[in-house]
């Protein structure tokens, strides 16, 4: 990505989409778990930023300086092919003029959830 960004046009101009099916999962059955044991007092606010599902995008795009565009697609069974859809389209439209596009999952462990 660096490479990418140092060779092409400007970072003004650069875009980065991500597609995840199951990225927050554990963090959502984390927070599930605490809150069925304790009730949602027990949360804890320090764990919220853990739970933003576009923390990935937006983190990327800060560090690398990406101004047009960081989203992350959360379709279930296809997210990465609709973020390289997306970002495909966004340069189609000239909406930048270079993309990321790619997808990211944490390791899953399914397991039943009794609500």
């Amino acid at each position: 990505l660096e490479e990418m960004l140092r060779c092409g046009p400007s970072t003004d101009s650069c875009g980065i989409a991500v597609g995840t099916n199951f990225g927050a999962h554990r963090t959502l059955g984390e927070l599930h778990a605490v809150a069925r044991a304790a009730g949602s007092s027990a949360l804890s606010p320090m764990g919220a930023p853990n739970f933003c599902i576009n923390l990935i995008a937006s983190h990327a795009a800060i560090k690398y300086g990406a101004r047009r565009f960081n989203l992350t697609l959360t379709t279930p069974q296809a997210a990465g092919l609709d973020a390289l859809a997306t970002a495909a389209r966004e340069l189609m439209h000239g909406r930048c003029q270079q993309a990321l596009a790619g997808a990211v999952e944490e390791g899953v462990v399914f397991q039943r959830v009794v609500l």
